[in-house]
């Protein structure tokens, strides 16, 4: 009976007992933990083997792309890109051997791609586990290089004010020097482009106003507003203003009445360089451009359109009192340019959309002959 109890005391023990037991545990782990070592450790190794075939597949299909502009075969264009591709790629065989790249060509566009099977560190692990593909990974890689396909828009905006005869000391004018300034440039630009087109400039000469044209004439972006206003009249007095025989005077207005070829053709204007003592016989009084010395900002600004000035009483015959009605030019007149919008827009890039944000039109001395060009690359005009 002792013996049977030593027995079941021993295997009760031998139950309840709790030493060693993190050996045990630690060897049932080991073969996990050491597959996911391994799985780390390769696909770090697949990490490595990807970035070095994309360096070396970028360089192929860059050499295929400039190659290909010089109208090379694709069938050398395949072996210049292997080359290349052979010449960049630096690990050694056991990370494996990449297959012969693909090279396809397109529209300015290379694609280049290759694969390599890559050892696993693990192995016989992998076997003892019971994994029949753990032997090896397929790594692929696949690059695009394009080319050709940036596209150079310039506008040379050019001064053309007339601080622009100003001469340097070897007597040479800044518009001469900009003139063989922008002549160089549009040589270098025109060398730029590798297909036409790639590079185009637009020329927008300047001086107090830019020339976009007539065309333009109903473009929903051409404020017409300054356009149609009338020269500021003064506080009515005896000899000015509403019911005076003219509506304002040079002196206190600085208003010409010069006739000028941007006014009206149809008005009669009057003479000299004040206000008219009489009314012409056409009843009609038209002013000309703003003082160009005046200090306000409208130096030189044209007023498009004549007064129609009628007598109060028809039979008047002196003293006499007028009405004076202002009409607007027609907007045929308008030779093409326009002036800065008003502030702050002058200096934003809000797109038109209303008489704050467009862009008034103007007829003025100061108006360039020439148009702006838009973007273009016929490099003769």
């Amino acid at each position: 009976m002792s013996g049977i109890r030593a027995f079941f005391s021993h295997l009760k023990a031998f139950c309840t007992s709790k030493r060693a037991n993190v050996a045990i545990i630690f060897g049932l782990a080991l073969v996990p933990i050491t597959v996911a070592a391994g799985a780390g450790l390769d696909l770090a190794r697949g990490m490595i083997v990807r970035e070095r075939m994309l360096e070396a597949l970028d360089a192929a299909g860059l050499a295929a792309g400039s190659a290909s502009g010089q109208g090379m075969p694709s069938q050398q264009l395949s072996l210049l890109a292997q080359t290349y591709f052979n010449a960049n790629y630096k690990l050694d065989s056991s990370y494996g051997t990449p297959s012969p790249i693909t090279l396809v060509m397109g529209d300015k566009v290379a694609t280049v791609s290759t694969s390599v099977v890559m050892p696993t560190v693990l192995v016989r692990l992998g076997d003892m586990i019971g994994c029949t593909h753990c032997d090896s990974l397929t790594i692929p890689a696949s690059t695009q290089v394009v080319w050709g396909q940036t596209k150079l828009w310039v506008s040379l905006v050019l001064d053309n004010t007339g601080s622009m005869t100003e001469t340097d000391k070897k007597g040479v004018t800044k518009i001469s020097a900009l003139k063989t300034g922008t002549t160089q440039l549009l040589g270098i630009l025109q060398s730029a482009a590798a297909t036409p087109g790639d590079v185009q400039v637009a020329i927008a000469p300047f001086s107090k106003d830019v020339n976009v044209g007539t065309t333009n004439k109903t473009a929903n972006w051409v404020d017409w507003t300054d356009w149609n206003s009338a020269p500021p009249i003064p506080v009515p007095s005896a000899s000015v203003g509403p019911g005076s025989s003219c509506p304002w005077t040079w002196s206190s207005n600085k208003v010409a009445c010069t006739k000028s070829s941007t006014n009206d053709p149809n008005c009669a204007n009057t003479q000299g360089n004040d206000c008219v003592t009489a009314i012409p016989s056409s009843g009609l009084i038209c002013a000309s451009q703003h003082d160009t010395d005046a200090s306000t900002g409208q130096g030189g600004h044209y007023y498009n359109g004549c007064y129609t000035s009628t007598k109060k009483i028809s039979g008047c015959k002196t003293n006499c009192q007028y009405d004076h009605v202002w009409t607007p030019n027609d907007h045929s007149t308008w030779g093409g340019c326009i002036m800065d919008r008003s502030q702050n827009y002058d200096v934003q890039n809000t797109a038109p959309g209303g008489t704050n944000t467009n862009f008034p039109a103007e007829n003025a001395f100061s108006c360039p002959p020439q148009t702006v060009m838009a973007l273009n690359y016929n490099w003769t005009n």
